[in-house]
C-alpha cells in the first residue's frame, strides 16, 4: 500500500459524525489525521414545528437535497409528521454522499448533477421542471440561495425548509490555537465555508503568518472561495468534489 502521506499531520475539521471516513483514508496513506471538528449541526428548534406543517399541508413534484445533513434532518421531520409526499415526489441529490444517504433511507434518486455543486444541480433541475412545479428544499438556515433563485426564475414554486444550522465547537478553540502556535499541522482540510470561517475566527489575535501559508485542501469551489477570501495562500480544490477527491488533492499537492 502506498504511504505517500507519511510524515504529514493533516487537520480534519469535519463534524465529528462525518470525520472518521476521511481520517481513515488519510491514515491508510501513511498520514496522521488530526481530527478536530470546528462546527457541528443541530436542529433549527425554534422553526421545527413550523417546518413540519409544510410537510403535512403541501405536496411537491420534486424534493432537492444539497447535503447528507439535509437528508438526516428531513428523515427526522418525516418521522414526526404524517406526510407521505416522499413516495410521490422526484428526488434530486447534489452529489455522491448525499445520494448514498438517500439510498440508505430507501429513496430512489431521479437526478444527480455531473458536477457536485449547487449551481450545476440548479441548472439541471431547471431543464427537468415545468412552470408551476412545486419544489421542496430541505436545507440549512445558512445555505446559499442558488437553488431557489434559479428555479423561481424558471417559474417553479420553491418552498424552503430550514431544518438545521451549524454552530462553532467552542471547546476546540484553544486546542486549535495551540496546534497552530506549536506549528504541528502540515495541511488543513475544509469541507464547508462555515468551517473555514470558524477556523479563522478561532485564531483571531494570532499572527497571520502562523497559518495563512499552510497548504489547504477544500472540498469544492464555494469552500475554496471562502478560504481565498480569508487570505490562505496555498489552496487546492478536490476534483471531484468529494472526500475521495480531497484525498487525491492531498496526494498530488506540492509538499515543499
Amino acid at each position: 500500500m502506498s504511504r505517500q502521506l507519511t510524515g504529514y499531520t493533516i487537520l480534519v475539521t469535519r463534524p465529528a459524525r462525518q470525520a472518521s471516513g476521511f481520517a481513515r483514508l488519510i491514515e491508510e496513506k501513511g498520514g496522521t489525521a488530526r481530527v478536530l471538528p470546528l462546527i457541528h449541526t443541530l436542529r433549527e428548534q425554534e422553526q421545527w414545528n413550523k417546518q413540519l406543517r409544510k410537510l403535512e399541508e403541501l405536496s411537491f413534484d420534486w424534493i432537492v437535497f444539497t447535503s447528507a445533513n439535509a437528508v438526516r434532518f428531513f428523515q427526522e421531520a418525516l418521522k414526526e409528521s404524517e406526510a407521505a409526499l416522499i413516495h410521490n415526489a422526484h428526488i434530486a441529490a447534489v452529489g455522491q454522499k448525499t445520494a448514498k444517504a438517500l439510498e440508505e433511507a430507501g429513496w430512489q434518486i431521479d437526478l444527480i448533477p455531473d458536477h457536485f455543486y449547487a449551481e450545476e444541480l440548479a441548472e439541471q433541475l431547471r431543464n427537468k421542471t415545468n412552470v408551476g412545479d412545486h419544489i421542496l428544499w430541505p436545507k440549512s438556515s445558512r445555505a446559499r440561495n442558488v437553488i431557489p433563485s434559479v428555479l423561481r426564475e424558471a417559474g417553479a414554486l420553491v418552498t424552503e425548509m430550514p431544518l438545521y444550522t451549524s454552530a462553532p465547537v467552542y471547546e476546540n478553540k484553544q486546542i486549535l490555537r495551540q496546534l497552530i502556535q506549536e506549528k504541528r499541522l502540515d495541511v488543513l482540510t475544509f469541507t464547508s465555508p462555515s468551517a473555514v470561517k470558524t477556523f479563522c475566527d478561532f485564531l483571531s489575535g494570532l499572527e497571520d503568518s502562523l497559518w495563512k501559508s499552510i497548504p489547504v485542501i477544500c472540498i469544492g469551489p464555494v469552500t475554496e472561495k471562502e478560504a481565498s477570501n480569508q487570505g490562505f495562500m496555498r489552496i487546492r480544490t478536490a476534483e471531484p468534489y468529494t472526500i475521495k477527491g480531497m484525498l487525491h488533492a492531498l496526494l498530488s499537492m506540492d509538499k515543499c
